[in-house]
């Protein structure tokens, strides 16, 4: 890690420890450890186990491939992270083990949906064991310990503590979108690797859509050929994939969307699609008509045969039929559909969808598939071996396992919503209806699922937008629910981050990649490179009101390389509450001082900003960012005064900041918050201001 990164990174988890109480791993404050997802239980013990030279790692219990693997890549990991090289098991180490791992049984070829993955792991100063079922639970004490693995004076330790640890969800999944904008096979690699970081362990692919079809089928080429422009997934790198992720206790789930959002296979089979053909690949995005024909009698042949030879790449015993945003155009402007939809005394569109996937069903269970479908498959015609995944909502969630169907949910974590991490750590997938959910309707819901759709997430930038965000889902999937402590969760992040690097995931070096080519000098780098700490995405999908981007639109601009949430941005926000909550004169010169280098960072990029293609677009906002840098400052410094401000000088600002804010377009100025609460601590009286003191923050 950069040390200007490690610095900024530091101070912002310092100011975050303050206001949460984080201190260091060897504290053994056993609430307070900088571990993510949180385990199920922590005791606390005195003192730590150092991580030096003569490490030994012994494995009792039966040994498979996957163990082996797993323990090797874990001694990987340690070396890299403290630089001392470990050595691979051997059985001369037994007697002199420093870490003792067992299990209790052998681990399955392939993860299954409900594998013991509970673990106890117990640290003392004289060495520490691991204990669980099989593979899958020790992969997950192993994460626990490498993030437990701090420097002190002597070097590497681990502080002594106990901890009793298992998931709340057996579905902790990550839904990834390669159809809008292609992700290398390197790219997702990674993504594993940081899935098994924070101990999720469902991949999920959205492989077919209108955009593009993007995986090798040898049996029906032109699927891929006609779909795919050339950026496909070849049936040996799937192989590859789904083998990486099974070493590391990930499932892979693959998802072909039918008989909705089917453009992209219509081009090379026109002759399932509910019109005559020819189809077009979809450049843009949204919800299109083209739709294929479930009267055609050919065409469950031919998903059978494709499903089939897919099944082979994939030995989950899911797969994911999508079924989402069917808006029915086609069906019904088709008279040979609707004359087959009046014939069975179907009412609607849903009911001949209920007919589609009731063919296919038997079909997929041949394969020996389980099959998932989004909310809209739910009809009461459909067997309950269905599981239904929810984008809606825990009402809509509650409702399918009410009756009597298994269930994910995935509404509240979207992350290319571009939201906080606390709006995300908020949804439970048995709040909010599901509470009202018997114990034997609440065991149907498996967990949830974090969606990343890549309308504006690129192979570049894609670990921008994902972590640490995803984490936060990660935690509210496996941490016990009582588990809600927001400012905690943000005082680990940076700690996160710092593990997640060793991973080769990095995605504040991918920022300032990014604002690196927009920039013309090292000097500009650095200043755009503050500037963009307090600027981040527009939310949810507005970005899209412009309504003119394609998948071949570069992604490359300045709002492009935001973070969706900026911890720098949340830090002074806090700093500003702090400062203003208790006044202190020291607190407050901090907040002027880091105000008036943010405005001077921001006036002195206009050239810069105004000669890069990258970046004019943006001018207004980097300018509005000078001006309520400025307007701020000028309300602390009346805040140190201790005096009123002019007459109408409050009215002003005010209507200032809000004539600013009504400006934003695809770019969010977070200084704007923090402007406001100084501007409403000006609107006191000095007698309710309180007397400012000339002491420490």
């Amino acid at each position: 890690m950069p040390v200007l990164l490690a610095i900024r990174f530091a101070v912002i988890a310092a100011l975050l420890a303050l206001l949460t109480g984080l201190g260091s791993a060897a504290s053994t404050d056993a609430d307070r450890l900088p571990i993510l997802p949180y385990p199920a239980r922590v005791s606390g013990a005195e003192g730590f186990l150092a991580v030096q030279n003569g490490f030994r790692v012994h494995v009792d219990g039966p040994v498979d491939p996957l163990l082996e693997q797993t323990v090797a890549r874990f001694l990987e990991r340690l070396s890299a992270k403290t630089g001392i090289r470990f050595l691979a098991p051997r059985a001369a180490d037994q007697a002199m083990a420093t870490l003792r791992i067992r299990s209790t049984s052998p681990t399955p070829v392939w993860p299954g949906l409900r594998e013991d993955e509970a673990y106890v792991v117990e640290v003392r100063p004289e060495g520490a064991t691991l204990q669980a079922a099989n593979a899958f639970g020790i992969r997950h004490g192993l994460e626990t310990f490498l993030q437990l693995v701090e420097f002190g004076a002597g070097g590497a330790m681990v502080s002594a503590l106990r901890i009793e640890d298992q998931p709340r969800f057996p579905w902790r999944g990550l839904m990834l979108d390669p159809v809008r904008h292609f992700l290398p096979l390197d790219v997702l690699k990674r993504q594993v690797d940081a899935m098994a970081a924070v101990k999720l362990n469902v991949l999920h692919f959205r492989f077919a859509d209108d955009q593009a079809f993007r995986v090798e089928s040898k049996r029906f080429p032109k699927l891929h050929e006609a779909g795919a422009e050339g950026q496909f997934y070849t049936q040996e790198q799937i192989r590859e994939l789904v083998e990486y992720a099974r070493q590391r206790g990930i499932r892979v789930v693959p998802e072909f969307c039918v008989p909705g959002h089917t453009a992209a296979w219509l081009v090379g089979y026109p002759e399932f699609g509910s019109r005559p053909g020819p189809y077009t690949l979809i450049r843009s995005f949204g919800i299109f008509e083209p739709t294929m024909d479930p009267t055609n009698e050919a065409l469950y042949p031919f998903l059978d045969e494709l499903f089939g030879e897919m099944a082979g790449l994939f030995p989950d015993s899911f797969v994911h039929i999508g079924g989402d945003e069917i808006t029915g155009k086609h069906w019904a402007e088709t008279p040979r559909i609707r004359a087959f939809m009046e014939e069975r005394g179907m009412k609607g569109w849903p009911d001949l969808q209920a007919h589609f996937n009731k063919r296919l069903l038997p079909l997929l269970n041949a394969h020996g598939k389980r099959v998932i479908g989004w909310d809209e498959v739910l009809h009461p015609d459909l067997p309950r071996s269905i599981v239904v995944q929810s984008w809606r909502g825990q009402k809509e969630l509650g409702a399918a396992v009410r009756d009597g169907h298994e269930g994910i949910l995935s509404s509240g974590y979207y992350l290319d919503l571009m939201l906080p991490a606390e709006s995300h750590y908020a949804v439970d997938p048995l709040s909010n209806g599901g509470d009202a959910l018997s114990s034997d309707e609440a065991s149907r819901v498996l967990g949830g699922e974090t969606c990343a759709w890549s309308e504006f997430i690129t192979a570049e930038n894609l670990e921008l937008k994902l972590w640490p965000r995803g984490a936060a889902i990660a935690e509210r999937l496996w941490s016990p629910r009582e588990r809600m402590d927001v400012p905690f969760l943000y005082a680990r992040f940076p700690r996160l981050l710092e593990e997640l690097g060793w991973l080769g995931v990095e995605p504040e070096r991918i920022r300032r990649r990014m604002l690196a080519r927009a920039a013309n000098d090292s000097d500009s780098l650095d200043r755009l490179t503050r500037v963009a700490e307090f600027l981040e995405p527009v939310k949810r999908y507005h970005r899209a009101d412009s309504g003119d981007y394609t998948v071949f639109r570069p992604l490359n601009r300045l709002v492009d390389a935001l973070w969706p949430e900026s911890m720098a941005a949340r830090g002074f926000r806090l700093q500003v509450d702090a400062a203003v909550g208790t006044p202190n004169l020291a607190a407050l010169a901090a907040v002027r001082v880091r105000l008036e280098g943010l405005e001077a960072d921001a006036r002195s990029l206009s050239e810069t900003v105004v000669g890069s293609a990258l970046l004019n677009d943006a001018a207004g906002d980097v300018e509005r960012l000078a001006q309520s840098a400025a307007l701020a400052a000028d309300a602390v410094r009346y805040l140190e005064a201790g005096k009123k401000t002019p007459p109408g000088w409050l009215e002003r600002a005010r209507t200032s900041l809000s004539q600013m804010e009504a400006r934003q377009g695809e770019i969010l100025n977070m200084l704007f918050a923090p402007a406001h609460t100084l501007l409403d601590a000006l609107s006191r009286s000095p007698a309710e201001q309180g007397t400012f003191k000339d002491s420490q923050p």
